[in-house]
């Protein structure tokens, strides 16, 4: 919100935004999607870097579960921006940045956090997973490094800590029961 009122207050602002002092200053007030969504941005344009106040800053903003849980932040949200900041660059053009691991474990941690947002049905669930070769390529929603196997790996990891009946198989010559456990 407030980096839409940033450009749009300025017709032409967004050139400023491959400046670091800028992201420096937005920062402090920054909504945690939008957080997420720029964190490859920050890095690239050396905001963030290993070890810095800002990279600690971050950190301890994506592992506030309250702050997770007032901005409904679904896990595949977060595991796509894991996903993607981890790889070191985007799907689309030419942006590149060196991960700050501490960014990294955050938004792991942030991942298993943002597992409160997922409301559970109480019905007792079935999940088939295809486990098949086929699963490891592509992309989904166009976040890299996000594989239609990582997606529902993760989707029955919320699935098992949500809802308290479930049982998860997967398939690809056979059916064969997968423990995941909450």
């Amino acid at each position: 919100l407030l980096l839409g009122r940033y450009t749009a207050a300025a017709p032409g602002a967004t050139e400023f935004l491959g400046e670091a002092k800028v992201w420096e200053a937005l920062l402090p007030n920054l909504p945690m999607t939008a957080l997420l969504r720029n964190l490859a941005r920050m890095t690239a344009n050396g905001l963030i870097t290993p070890m810095s106040a800002e990279a600690r800053a971050i950190s301890v903003r994506l592992t506030d579960g309250e702050r997770i849980r007032k901005a409904r932040i679904h896990p595949i949200a977060v595991l796509g921006a894991l996903a993607t900041y981890r790889q070191g660059h985007g799907a689309r053009g030419q942006l590149s940045w060196e991960p700050a691991a501490e960014v990294v474990d955050a938004l792991d941690q942030a991942f298993y956090l943002s597992f409160g947002n997922v409301t559970a049905t109480g019905k007792r669930w079935c999940l088939a997973l295809d486990v098949s070769a086929s699963m490891s390529s592509g992309l989904i929603a166009g976040m890299p490094g996000l594989s239609p196997r990582i997606a529902s790996a993760a989707l029955a990891l919320v699935t098992a800590r949500v809802e308290p009946r479930h049982v998860i198989t997967g398939f690809s010559h056979q059916m064969e029961r997968i423990i995941i456990s909450p």
